[in-house]
């Protein structure tokens, strides 16, 4: 049987399909291999069974519950999520993604008003067309304005 607690440690943090894919596979391998079987012997369902257990890990949609590694993957799921411990980290981690790509964002949004600036366009188009593209608020926009109008002072006194 497959330890699923170690299968979730080595996981955590890692959003790499095909790795996860032959990680997956070799331990089909090698359970097939430990109960003195060939490659010969897997079944049709060997990479259904495959497919369910990695759709499940990515999406956490569970396709039927006649898949005993899903259930098994399931229960030690629901048992670390309801560990407040795992329910704050994941929140703190949450967070910190959602500003990095706030930040992100909002650097890539400063670049396109100086370049637009560059090419001629008025600020009620670039302020338009931040809205529209980057889905940024009003506010943020004129934060990013007043932020990239400073810093044009502040060359230009120099």
């Amino acid at each position: 049987m497959v330890n699923l607690k170690k299968v979730l440690r080595n996981f955590v943090g890692k959003s790499s399909l095909p790795q996860r894919l032959r990680y997956y596979n070799s331990l089909s391998d090698n359970r097939l291999l430990e109960a003195s079987k060939g490659y010969d012997d897997l079944d049709a369902s060997h990479g259904k069974r495959l497919m369910e257990v990695l759709k499940y890990i990515v999406s956490g949609e569970k396709i039927s519950s006649e898949n005993q590694q899903v259930n098994d993957l399931e229960k030690v799921v629901s048992k670390i999520k309801k560990r407040p411990e795992v329910t704050k980290k994941y929140m703190q981690q949450w967070d910190r993604e959602r500003h990095l790509v706030m930040d992100a964002k909002k650097e890539d949004a400063i670049e396109h008003i100086r370049f637009c600036r560059k090419l001629g366009a008025s600020d009620t188009e670039i302020k338009e067309n931040l809205e529209t593209n980057f889905k940024l608020s009003p506010s943020t926009i004129n934060e990013l304005f007043a932020q990239v109008d400073s810093e044009e002072l502040e060359t230009n006194t120099k």
